[in-house]
């Protein structure tokens, strides 16, 4: 976090505005291209080489107080083990005597496990799933931008998910802007590190029900195989869509379709209903025991993704440890129609328009799988591409 980017959080119970005390700042030098990029933008070079590494955000008005440890925000709006962890935290417990206590959301601290765990697997590795990381870039392109416009300079993105942090890069890398990123796992401790040299990007732990920013704020809120994961996939996506300009603001949202698990044949069916029983238990069980289940299936994966999947010449087990983390240990991981999600954009008065399959197609050679679909409001200019 820097001293600029502490402006955009709010707290996530009172949604006030954050004040920055007991802080331990260190000053980072910005490369000469963000620095001229920077400037291009408006932006205060000053602020964004202050960045902050360890202090307390406290709301004054309703006296809830958070820790930054490590440059990243720590801005749950529920009780949770590592506060209490945190020396820092225990130090601000006693001069302002109210942490966060409510108690998280359904199945929200097995969603932060077993995606901690997942994440800690392969970190900043070469490939983000079955992507380079430049065929990530390039399915992000797909996903938000239209060739016929430009971004304006105030633009600002919020990546809701966005794993242990390098996704928001990406993100950054298509729009060249400031881009805010959130997740729930604790990955991001150790990822932020791979942050250090673009103070335009900035993570924080915090729920998708409960971002810390202040409505009305993004151009741009983009999840992409996130909100699926929570307990409920609409109610996720009405929590961060508040957060999106209501003039010139856009939302996008990548989740599982049912008619991916439908079409196939009745073994893709059985396999789906199969996984759709196991993996709530699965979520539940001790580390070692989903072991158990986990690493024959990461070797069965390994083999057949090597011989015939995508990248194979990069694949390595523990990429394949990871796929299967992510399809067998999420408590929830639901799939939706493609009417259903649709219905939540217009419902909420949004345009709305399909990733193009044909597109995807052609830029990677295989077929789009999932409900990729941005909306925005009826006031909205085109989706911007890159100035």
């Amino acid at each position: 976090m820097t001293l600029w980017s502490l402006e955009f959080f709010r707290c996530p119970i009172s949604g006030e505005k954050l004040i920055l005390e007991d802080a331990v700042i260190e000053t980072v030098p910005l490369t000469d291209e963000t620095r001229e990029l920077a400037k291009r933008l408006g932006l205060p070079v000053e602020k964004l080489e202050q960045r902050v590494r360890t202090a307390v955000l406290h709301a004054p008005g309703s006296n809830y107080f958070y820790p930054v440890y490590e440059f990243v925000p720590v801005l749950f709006d529920f009780k949770n083990e590592f506060y209490y962890k945190a020396e820092l935290f225990k130090a601000a417990a006693k001069k302002y005597k109210r942490p966060p206590s409510s108690r998280a959301r359904k199945g929200e601290l097995f969603v932060q496990k077993s995606f901690t765990t997942q994440w800690n697997m392969v970190q900043n590795h070469e490939l983000t799933f079955t992507y380079t990381h430049e065929e990530r870039e390039k399915f992000i392109e797909l996903e938000i931008i239209d060739k016929d416009a430009t971004i304006p300079v105030d633009y600002v993105a919020l990546n809701v998910g966005c794993g242990f942090g390098m996704e928001s890069q990406f993100l950054f890398n298509v729009i060249k802007r400031p881009t805010f990123g959130i997740d729930i796992n604790f990955s991001m401790l150790n990822g932020v590190k791979h942050l250090m040299n673009n103070p335009l990007v900035t993570v924080a732990l915090a729920s998708a029900f409960a971002p810390p920013f202040a409505n009305d704020t993004f151009n741009l809120v983009y999840s992409h195989g996130v909100l699926h994961h929570t307990f409920d996939t609409k109610k996720a996506f009405l929590s961060i869509l508040p957060k999106m300009k209501k003039v010139s603001g856009r939302i996008y949202i990548w989740v599982y379709a049912l008619e991916d698990a439908m079409r196939g044949g009745i073994k893709r069916t059985i396999g789906h209903y199969t996984e759709f029983a196991v993996r709530p238990i699965l979520a539940e069980l001790p580390k070692w025991l989903q072991h158990v289940w986990l690493y024959p299936m990461s070797v069965w994966h390994y083999r057949h993704h090597t011989k015939y999947g995508m990248n194979k010449d990069k694949w390595e087990f523990k990429n394949s440890m990871h796929s299967m983390s992510d399809r067998w240990l999420p408590k929830f991981a639901w799939r939706h129609t493609f009417h259903e999600v649709i219905s939540w954009f217009l419902s909420n008065g949004l345009d709305y328009e399909l990733l193009d399959p044909v597109a995807f197609q052609k830029t990677f050679g295989t077929s789009l799988i999932g409900i990729g679909i941005r909306g925005s409001s009826k006031e909205t200019e085109p989706v911007p591409s890159v100035a």
